[in-house]
């Protein structure tokens, strides 16, 4: 990144305060100076802004596409109608249940839902707005059917002796406008915890964001229904506001433009959110009736989603970490895998294989490619399942976690054949979100953004910086890392990999396709590694001068079985190898 790249984005986010403290001076002054129509145009704007809020939870930071919105909004409507007509409750009363019951609701709905991949889950959302409407079309006891509910009161506050109704347009703009602004904290709140870091890094790369100890599909169903509380409340709004509901609230036209102010706005800013509110609803809605506009102003408008808005009034946040744990150099095992079987049809991927990896040792596996090397990595750390055997971590079975849990728990982690970064991150960001899962106590703890998750946040800082000073890249440490070399991003991967302090690192050819330079670098750090954090390796690597001159140990894979094991030279000068993997 350049200098004068630099001083840009300086000034863009300097700029960010300014600007806000404006729209927000332009907000609050409007009712002053607009028609009681563009009034009205705001309030739809800033309800809708509330499930859009939650769409790009989903959407613009955790990469999930949903088309459920209308449903849940549709659900806190309903919740909030029929408590308001049913038992006259206070409206804050209202607007809590309405998020409460989109939010329980999104719970079952997501569990399986989430298990589904891409177009299968967006079909999936977009089946529960169908069923949503359905319901509230047939349970006519309770939704009254097509009828819809009807004279929902004018929202209603009872504190104490306090008593007032919020009636008129220019009251519940207030009203709304204080709402949006409380959600729009919200997210910003969200995004700038540890857990929004963690978001954006499922949807960069979410195999690499589970090796890194991420429980990948937790956040998802967190975030899903995090995103359903805030279609509820928008739902909530948009019942009291127009004082009806029916089932076409359920409609699947809601949803799509929910969508549209996302992608339209800048999916992943929250000022995108903003900025498309008003834009593809505000907009829209007071030009219907603004004298003198015709379609062709409309058609005017850019065209291009995400044009509007490239970066977010909010810095994407800041990160956390730091451990110091001491380390035992022994001759005990560290990592015990014992018959590992991996079978694909007919076909034994891994046949009855077992290895052990001594503490504070680096091993080696070879073998000829299809040897099924990376396939026994697979199995070992949780991406894969045997068929049968047992993998034993520190004397601990671990056969059958899950990689997220490997890699947490066991402090076991792996690097994948094919070079993984968070490409849109830069190098320092990067290796924050390796670290993240590791300084905080829990999942929801990652959501926090007070004075212990910044403390947790500025560890987490030094050590990345200390590790990018050790690999080399101090230089280009706030660059996007993919905009970096594939030796570069190699790196990058490896220090990544050290930010939680590993007890054991299995590496998968992690010199293949980069420079002799760059070896040196990365045999350089292994060693480091080794030799001063007291990190064991098992290594899968072709190049035999680098596996004999760094490993103490090597065993060898042939056609999925164990062939050979024994010292560097041993296996250089054994018969069996040179014909299979040396060529004779």
């Amino acid at each position: 990144m350049s200098l004068t790249e630099v001083s840009q984005s300086q000034q863009r986010r300097d700029l960010r305060l300014p600007l806000g403290l404006l729209l927000l001076l332009a907000a609050l002054c409007a009712p002053f100076v607009a028609s009681t129509y563009v009034v009205h145009a705001l309030i739809i704007a800033l309800i809708f802004m509330l499930p859009a809020h939650g769409l790009n939870l989903l959407v613009g930071y955790t990469g999930l596409l949903s088309l459920a919105q209308a449903a849940f909004f549709g659900i806190g409507a309903y919740a909030s109608g029929l408590l308001a007509v049913t038992y006259g409750t206070p409206f804050y009363v209202n607007v809590a249940a309405a998020g409460l019951a989109a939010g329980a609701i999104a719970l079952p709905l997501g569990i399986p839902a989430l298990r589904l991949r891409s177009t299968s889950f967006v079909m999936c959302t977009l089946g529960f707005v169908i069923i949503g409407q359905a319901i509230a079309k047939n349970w006519i006891s309770l939704t009254r059917g097509d009828m819809g509910l009807s004279s929902i009161p004018k929202p209603h506050f009872a504190l104490g002796p306090l008593s007032f109704t919020v009636s008129g347009t220019t009251a519940f703009y207030y009203l709304a406008l204080t709402v949006g602004i409380l959600a729009t904290l919200a997210v910003w709140m969200i995004v700038r915890s540890p857990a929004g870091r963690n978001m954006i890094a499922i949807r960069e790369n979410e195999t690499l964001a589970e090796s890194v100890g991420i429980p990948t599909w937790r956040y998802k169903l967190i975030v899903f229904m995090l995103s359903a509380v805030f279609a509820g409340v928008g739902g909530s709004l948009y019942a009291h506001y127009l004082t009806v509901v029916s089932p076409l609230t359920f409609q699947m036209y809601y949803s799509t433009t929910m969508l549209i102010i996302v992608l339209g706005g800048g999916a992943g800013t929250i000022s995108g959110v903003v900025f498309g509110s008003l834009l593809f609803v505000g907009l829209t809605e007071a030009l219907r009736v603004t004298p003198g506009t015709s379609d062709d102003r409309l058609r005017a408008l850019p065209a291009r989603p995400g044009l509007l808005v490239q970066k977010g009034f909010c810095p994407r946040d800041q990160p956390p970490l730091g451990f110091d744990r001491e380390r035992e150099m022994t001759g005990l095992p560290i990592l015990e895998i014992s018959n590992l079987t991996k079978s694909y049809g007919a076909v034994k991927a891994v046949d009855d294989v077992s290895i052990h990896v001594e503490r504070g040792e680096i091993a080696g596996l070879i073998g000829p490619n299809g040897s099924g090397k990376s396939t026994f990595f697979d199995c070992s750390t949780g991406l894969g399942k045997p068929d049968s055997g047992k993998v034993r971590l520190d004397g601990q079975d671990i056969t059958g976690w899950s990689l997220n849990r490997i890699a947490r728990e066991g402090r076991m982690l792996r690097s994948f054949q094919k070079t993984v970064v968070f490409k849109s991150l830069d190098v320092e960001e990067n290796l924050i979100i390796a670290g993240q899962m590791f300084s905080f106590p829990s999942l929801f703890s990652t959501f926090g953004i007070g004075k212990l998750s910044r403390s947790r946040v500025s560890g987490l800082r030094e050590r990345a910086q200390e590790l990018i000073r050790m690999a080399g890249l101090w230089d280009v440490r706030k660059q996007p890392a993919g905009n970096l070399s594939g030796g570069q991003q190699k790196l990058i991967q490896f220090a990544s990999m050290l930010m939680p302090e590993p007890k054991l690192i299995l590496l998968d050819e992690p010199m293949a396709g980069i420079n002799p330079k760059i070896i040196e670098r990365v045999v350089e750090t292994i060693l480091y590694a080794n030799t001063s954090l007291g990190v064991s390796f098992l290594i899968i690597e072709h190049n035999i001068d680098v596996v004999t001159s760094i490993c103490r140990r090597v065993i060898v894979l042939d056609q999925g079985r164990k062939l050979a094991e024994g010292l560097p030279q041993e296996i250089i000068n054994d018969q069996r190898v040179r014909e299979a993997y040396l060529g004779g």
